[in-house]
């Protein structure tokens, strides 16, 4: 049985090695695209994780809306004790010459 020799010349390793190495930069190239497809990404993250709004400030923003809610309601209670207070003061005002004449009338 004959034996074949494994050993190969350099230009027939250039050439069996050559598509190899074509594959190798096409890998390389789409790794790099990949990593700054990532960084990119992770880029976007942070910002938008800056501009979000934590747990904490929602809290803080429902209970000023509740506050402002609760200020709201009381107002609204206290309203007709208001009006009358105006409508008694309007009254007073209307009156309030009539008043000082008769006040100045009254002088000694």
């Amino acid at each position: 049985m004959e034996r074949r020799s494994s050993a190969v010349t350099r230009s027939e390793f250039f050439e069996r090695t050559g598509h190899l190495q074509d594959g190798v930069d096409a890998l390389k190239g789409s790794l790099n695209r990949l990593a700054m497809e990532v960084i990119g990404l992770k880029e976007h993250v942070h910002s938008m994780e800056e501009r979000m709004m934590t747990k904490d400030m929602g809290e803080r923003m429902i209970q000023r809306f509740d506050s402002i809610a609760e200020w709201i309601v009381t107002s609204k209670d206290k309203e007709p004790v208001q009006d009358h207070r105006l409508l008694e003061l309007e009254e007073k005002s209307a009156n309030h010459e009539t008043r000082l004449t008769r006040l100045e009338s009254n002088r000694p």
